[in-house]
């Protein structure tokens, strides 16, 4: 931004007032896909899935060094019914990713940390 110049001086002030705002004039196009990542190994993200909801927190609590995750916090943390989270607690057992103690806690386990990698869960 050049206020010296009486010509640019609109053009400088109105620079000036977007970058405080973060309203720039033109938005940089995001960057696109990663030619040297096979789309295969990416799978497509649904909006609003329910099971990657779920894994993100227990993965997180996994990766924060706790072996398991407490259901009640895990019910405090999603944005979702009991009922809902059952189902989907349900599910995730099914699919390997999780598995449930005496105490009714849950453990990741082998399939849930690929599962965790291939979502890009955590940086691997």
């Amino acid at each position: 931004m050049n206020f010296s110049k009486d010509d640019d001086y609109e053009f400088s002030f109105d620079e000036l007032v977007r970058t405080f705002h973060g309203a720039p004039l033109f938005e940089k196009p995001e960057i696109g896909n990663n030619p040297f990542t096979p789309v295969s190994e990416t799978p497509p993200e649904k909006t609003g899935d329910p099971i990657r909801e779920i894994m993100k927190h227990i993965v997180g609590d996994f990766e924060n060094g706790d072996d398991y995750t407490i259901y009640k916090n895990l019910v405090q943390a999603v944005d979702m019914s009991r009922i809902m989270l059952d189902i989907i607690i349900n599910e995730a057992v099914q699919k390997g990713y999780i598995a449930l103690d005496r105490d009714g806690d849950i453990r990741l386990q082998p399939e849930g940390k690929k599962y965790a990698i291939q979502h890009k869960l955590v940086n691997a």
